[in-house]
C-alpha cells in the first residue's frame, strides 16, 4: 500500500490545475537499465505525485512502466493524481520537431497527456536526421545559429494541461531571468513563472549548453 501523498505546497495555476511543488527527478546515467523503473515505483510508493521527466533522458519508457505498475497495484490512485512534467530538448525547437518530441514522450510514457511541457534549455542546438542531437568534433553539443529561444513561445498545448514559462537554477541561486523576461513580455509576470531548482544533478559536463 502506498504512503500518503507527499507533495510539498500545492501550486494552483491560473487555469485551476494544481501542481505539487515537490517533484521526483528521473534523470539516469546511461547503462542504468531498469533503475528508472524501480526508482519511479519506489518514489510513487513513498508519496511523490510529481514526476519530472525529459525526452533527452531516454528513459521515459521506464517511467511509463513504473507508473503503470504502481497504478495497477494501487487502484485508489488515478493517473490524474500524478502530475507529469516532460521537456523538449534544445535540438528539437522547430515546430515540427516539438510536436514529434511531445508525441514520442507520450508514447514512451504510455499516457494520453502530460501536465506540463517545458523547454529543457532556452538555447538551440543542431540535430541529426534521426532526431538525435548533433555532437561536434570536440565531443560537445553542436549549437545552432539560432542561439537563444524565448521560454513560453512554443504553441503546443493540445496534450498538455498548461504550458509554463520556466527558468532553472541551482539551489539558492537568485534568478534574475524571470524579471528580465517579464519586462520584455507584458503577458508574463515573475509570479507566473515556473522556477525549477534541482537539489542534485549528476549531469555530465559534455551535455551542458
Amino acid at each position: 500500500m502506498a504512503a500518503p501523498a507527499t507533495t510539498g505546497p500545492i501550486l494552483t495555476l491560473n487555469n485551476g490545475v494544481q501542481m505539487p511543488s515537490l517533484g521526483f527527478g528521473t534523470f539516469a546515467n546511461e547503462g542504468s537499465k531498469g533503475e528508472t523503473h524501480k526508482a519511479v515505483v519506489c518514489a510513487l510508493n513513498a508519496g511523490y505525485r510529481h514526476l519530472d521527466c525529459a525526452w533527452f533522458y531516454q528513459n521515459e519508457d521506464e517511467v511509463g512502466t513504473g507508473m503503470k505498475e504502481f497504478l495497477d497495484a494501487n487502484p485508489s490512485v488515478k493517473r490524474s493524481d500524478i502530475f507529469i512534467t516532460t521537456k523538449v530538448w534544445q535540438h528539437l525547437h522547430e515546430p515540427e520537431d516539438v510536436e514529434w518530441s511531445l508525441k514520442d514522450s507520450l508514447r514512451m510514457l504510455q499516457t494520453p497527456y502530460v501536465d506540463a511541457f517545458l523547454v529543457h534549455w532556452p538555447i538551440a542546438a543542431e540535430k541529426n536526421e534521426d532526431h538525435t542531437v548533433k555532437i561536434g568534433s570536440d565531443g560537445k553539443v553542436s549549437l545552432s545559429s539560432k542561439r537563444v529561444v524565448e521560454p513560453a513561445l512554443i504553441p503546443y498545448s493540445t496534450s498538455s494541461r498548461k504550458t509554463l514559462p520556466k527558468t532553472q537554477s541551482l539551489p539558492g541561486e537568485h534568478s534574475r531571468n524571470s524579471t528580465k523576461l517579464a519586462s520584455r513580455n507584458p503577458s508574463v509576470s515573475p509570479t507566473s513563472l515556473f522556477h525549477k531548482s534541482p537539489l542534485f544533478s549528476p549531469t555530465p559536463k559534455s551535455l551542458l549548453p
